[in-house]
């Protein structure tokens, strides 16, 4: 992970039959989740 002030750069390394980019998506959708969730109840 690299922090670039406000933002952040995530790169996997997956085995290929579970791919580098779904990997992505599931973190994507949990740090939203995350997010959202410390909007409404921090």
């Amino acid at each position: 992970m690299v922090d670039l002030g406000e933002d952040f750069a995530l790169n996997a390394q997956t085995v290929v039959d579970i791919g580098a980019q779904r990997v992505c998506n599931y973190m994507q959708t949990a740090l939203e989740s995350l997010v959202e969730a410390l909007e409404h109840a921090p």
